[in-house]
């Protein structure tokens, strides 16, 4: 892989306001050094602030250091305009520009397999049953690496002599959580799957970066199974980005009333596949193309069906007076027009933590919309 090439796509990686340069619109066009040049033409390039404690401000000049880093901790980088980057990655919205990459990439369809990471004992055995037997019938298991229903799934798949990806939301060479140094391990040692991140080595995983990673996720499989879900799981943003990406999404339904399956039942009311054995779902893969055909969400953002769809339906169960000081700050600049997190940054003044939580806060309750690294107010909340 051409290093050259390699160390300007790590420096459009950490570009701050990435949406608002276009980014995406031009690395289908144009190689990374083509797209760097074009970019530091019209604009001041700088390192998103998360990462400011780790790498320069300058991204061509940090680029070096997280190569040197990567390389540090034995991590591939896998560019998008590499051969070996996924093509399902490449058919979505913001793609991730730099994957890094611990262990061998199985190649092949994908289903994910994910939940609450406090699911009951019942739920866990489920998990790791579809993942074991999805992976038999030759898929490759993607989740998040979080204890709960995502380990279950990584160990099904292992266990069964199958393949996984683990996607991270912090740094490939950061162990965390470390309840699950065991699957680390296990994952590295298999010599057939991988662990992956979008975040340069050394990034620390926060509430914002469990949201993005989720896109990645969904984006890399045909299908996205939740086997447990409340009602604001983050299980639930893996399903809607899997709508927004046309994918499949299957769920696996608890007892009346039970509210720790609220999210499952919620995604069965609005289409989502009944799953009651490992059967049903592996009946409805056999009918699926192994890559799935390249969508884009409506230019409003709003996600057709799922758990978001309430948000687009005007069924909102938000008002402003039931919001903290920051989320209304957050909300109305929204309002306003700003779309990208950096930029609400800057123009709320708040930190970009409590920035992150708020929004967060703001897509579960139905406030938001979220379209990749883009956030627009919902239809039909407050003026």
């Amino acid at each position: 892989m051409d290093e050259r090439e390699t160390r300007f796509a790590c420096a459009l990686s950490v570009l701050a306001a990435p949406q608002s340069k276009g980014l995406w619109d031009k690395i289908q066009l144009n190689g990374p050094e083509e797209v760097y040049s074009g970019l530091e033409r019209h604009f001041k390039l700088e390192v998103q602030s998360y990462l400011l404690d780790e790498y320069s401000d300058d991204p061509y000049v940090a680029a070096g250091s997280i190569i040197e880093r990567a390389h540090g901790a034995g991590a591939r980088i896998i560019h998008y305009w590499s051969d070996m980057y996924p093509d399902s990655l490449k058919m979505i919205n913001h793609p991730p520009v730099v994957l890094y990459v611990l262990g061998k990439l199985p190649q092949g369809p994908a289903v994910a397999v994910v939940g609450t990471r406090k699911p009951d004992l019942k739920s866990q055995a489920i998990a790791r049953r579809i993942a074991a037997e999805t992976s038999e019938a030759g898929y490759v298991i993607v989740s998040g690496m979080a204890v709960g229903i995502d380990r279950e799934a990584h160990l099904g798949a292992l266990n069964s002599g199958g393949t996984t990806i683990g996607v991270l939301a912090n740094g490939i060479d950061r162990l965390y959580p470390y309840a699950n140094s065991d699957l680390r391990r296990m994952i590295l040692e298999s010599g057939s799957s991988a662990l992956i991140s979008e975040y340069p080595p050394g990034s620390i995983a926060g509430k914002w970066t469990f949201v993005r990673r989720n896109r990645i996720i969904s984006g890399l499989s045909n299908a996205t199974v939740v086997v447990q879900a409340g009602r604001n799981s983050g299980a639930l943003m893996t399903a809607g980005y899997a709508m927004e990406q046309n994918r499949e999404v299957f769920a696996c339904s608890g007892n009346s009333f039970d509210m720790r399956f609220e999210g499952c039942h919620s995604l069965i009311r609005d289409g989502a596949g009944l799953i009651s054995c490992t059967e049903d779902l592996l009946r409805e893969l056999s009918t699926m193309p192994f890559v799935p055909k390249r969508h884009f969400a409506a230019s409003s953002g709003a996600i057709k069906g799922g758990p978001l769809s309430r948000a687009a339906n005007h069924e909102v169960p938000v008002i402003d007076g039931d919001m903290n000081g920051v989320n209304l700050r957050v909300l109305s600049v929204i309002r306003g027009g700003v779309s990208e997190p950096d930029s609400i940054v800057r123009a709320t003044g708040l930190s970009p933590e409590e920035v992150a939580e708020a929004l967060i806060e703001l897509e579960l309750s139905g406030a938001v919309l979220r379209n990749g690294n883009v956030i627009i107010p919902a239809r039909g909340i407050g003026g």
